[in-house]
C-alpha cells in the first residue's frame, strides 16, 4: 500500500475527513488533512502504529481565508490531485462562479457598445473596471 492510501485508511479508521495535504513517511508517518476550519496533524509512531491527532481549530477569519484558497492542489506539487469530494464540488462552483462573471462582463460590454449615445461617465466605470480587472489578472494585487 501507498504512503496515500495508508493516510485514507489511518482516516476511516479514526473518522476523519478532508484535503490529504502534506505526506511524510521518513522517520514514522505522519500526513496533515485540510478542511475549512479545521487542520489536522497525524502522527503514527511506528514502533507501535498508535496514532496521535492534533486538531486545530480555525477562528472565522481563518475559516474565510480558507475558502477563498482552498482548491485541493498545489502549484508545486502538480501529482497532487483532489481527493475528498466537498474540494470537487467546491472548485466546480468556484469555476462557476468565474464563467457566470466573466459572461456577466461580456455581456455588459456588448449592452454598453450597443447603446447608441455614449456617455462619458460610463466610459470611466468601463476604463476603471478594465484597470482593476487587469491588476487581478496580471500583477496578482488584491
Amino acid at each position: 500500500m501507498d504512503d496515500w492510501g495508508k493516510a485514507n485508511e489511518v482516516m476511516l479508521q479514526l473518522n476523519i475527513s478532508g484535503e490529504i495535504e502534506q505526506i511524510v513517511s521518513t522517520g514514522g508517518f505522519r500526513f496533515q488533512v485540510v478542511k475549512p476550519g479545521q487542520i489536522f496533524n497525524i502522527r503514527i509512531a511506528p514502533e507501535t502504529n498508535v496514532a496521535q491527532v492534533e486538531v486545530i481549530q480555525v477562528n472565522a477569519w481563518g475559516v474565510l481565508h480558507m475558502l477563498h484558497s482552498f482548491t485541493g492542489v498545489r502549484m508545486d506539487n502538480p501529482e497532487k490531485q483532489r481527493d475528498w469530494i466537498w474540494t470537487r464540488v467546491w472548485s466546480i462552483c468556484l469555476d462557476a462562479v468565474a464563467v457566470g462573471l466573466v459572461l456577466l462582463v461580456i455581456s455588459g460590454l456588448y449592452m454598453w457598445y450597443r447603446e447608441r449615445r455614449k456617455k462619458p461617465l460610463e466610459l470611466a466605470f468601463l476604463m476603471a473596471g478594465t484597470v482593476v480587472c487587469g491588476s487581478f489578472v496580471f500583477l496578482g494585487i488584491f
